[in-house]
């Protein structure tokens, strides 16, 4: 089998873990809400937003000193 994005693969010889959900429309911890944005998704964002770097100044005056 190919994946989408290229990746060759046989179930037979592979070991990997296969996603807790395949479908949008299956509810994998049974709380009866479908399509949730997986929270690992979210801390990685996180991350990313907390640690983004800050835009460059022009001039560094008394305002951009004091933050």
């Amino acid at each position: 089998m190919v994946s989408p994005a290229g990746f060759s693969y046989d179930p037979e010889q592979d070991e990997f873990e296969r996603p807790p959900v395949c479908n949008e429309f299956e509810d994998a911890d049974f709380d009866g809400v479908i399509d949730e944005v997986n929270p690992a998704l979210l801390d990685h964002l996180e991350f990313y937003l907390l640690n983004y770097f800050k835009p460059g100044r022009y001039r560094v005056d008394q305002s951009v000193r004091k933050g």
